[in-house]
């Protein structure tokens, strides 16, 4: 367990630019949007820009009957929502991770340095595994949550200005504080989605000498080409939709979350997202996804795939 915390820590020093860095960037560049927005209307409002009193009284009461029509109420239930480009960027910056993390170090030689320390290949290559699965997921929750908290407070705080007081419809209501929880329920349905896709990654990363990017999208586009084009040279009635969706969709986007409502579209129609039930339901209907068999079949897959980055790594003397 000691050996797996400082593998951890190490994944996350070598690649903080990525998993930190970067999130805290945008997230800091849509607060300022935030601040220049609520400063431009604020200014606005109290003549500064030209508003006359009575638009200004106006843009007030709006205010109160925002409160009144229950928007409010849906703004505390969904909040975090505000801080979706964080969790847009994420998929993006693990799939990258997952693509070098075992090729870089054979490329600078550092393979040679961890090598001669007595770590397993096991541990260094489940690190960063649970890097990818576990550790970068909260990182970026805990990126968004906290900007999305923040953007709740500059909101409050401009209708104080106005007279309204949100913070007591806002702060006071449990499904404000059930929205991130909600969000971390989501985690494990994540996880088992996204493993495929990883331990894919991963394989490539610890086999290839070369463009790994190329030959980690290259080869599932091609099969899927390769078996239709077969199917009509032996003119076989081939259905290759379930190779596409559960082998090239599944091996290529399971980082994306959502990506298991990719199947049934349907699942989420009668429901709609400014509903109080639709994040419960939204949760619920996650994990009912676990129930099919083809998710767990991909585990199995996954564990196989991690099995081979293990043994690849193994042979592996820096060449």
């Amino acid at each position: 367990m000691k050996t797996m915390k400082w593998l951890l820590l190490r994944e996350f020093w070598e690649n903080k630019g990525s998993m930190l860095k970067a999130p805290l960037a945008v997230g800091g560049v849509m607060l300022l949007i935030s601040l220049i927005s609520l400063g431009n209307m604020y200014i606005s409002i109290n003549g500064h820009g030209g508003m006359r009193p009575a638009m200004a009284i106006e843009a007030y009461n709006r205010l109160g009957v925002i409160a009144q029509s229950g928007v409010v109420t849906i703004v505390a239930n969904t909040y975090i929502a505000t801080a979706a480009p964080i969790l847009i960027m994420m998929p993006f910056v693990i799939f990258m991770y997952c693509l070098n993390c075992l090729y870089d170090e054979r490329r600078d030689r550092s393979i040679l340095f961890w090598k001669s320390l007595p770590i397993s290949d096991r541990d260094t290559v489940l690190s960063k595994f649970a890097m990818a699965l576990l550790v970068a997921p909260l990182l970026f929750i805990s990126i968004a949550a906290a900007l999305a908290l923040l953007q709740m407070l500059l909101f409050c705080i401009y209708a104080a200005i106005g007279g309204q007081n949100f913070f007591l419809i806002v702060f006071a209501r449990p499904p404000f504080y059930l929205s991130l929880l909600r969000v971390l329920a989501l985690l494990p349905v994540y996880i088992v989605w996204a493993m495929p896709t990883v331990a894919w990654l991963i394989l490539v990363s610890a086999w290839a000498r070369s463009k790994v990017f190329l030959w980690a999208v290259g080869m599932p586009l091609m099969a899927g080409v390769m078996l239709k084009w077969a199917g009509r040279l032996l003119s076989l009635d081939l259905d290759t939709s379930w190779f596409w969706s559960q082998v090239v969709v599944r091996g290529l986007l399971g980082l994306v979350p959502g990506i298991w409502f990719k199947l049934d579209t349907g699942m989420l129609s009668q429901f709609a997202p400014a509903s109080d039930d639709f994040l419960p339901m939204l949760v619920q209907q996650s994990w009912e996804t676990l129930n099919a068999a083809e998710v767990w079949i991909a585990v199995a897959a996954s564990a196989a795939m991690i099995w081979l980055a293990i043994s690849l790594r193994a042979r592996q003397d820096g060449t």
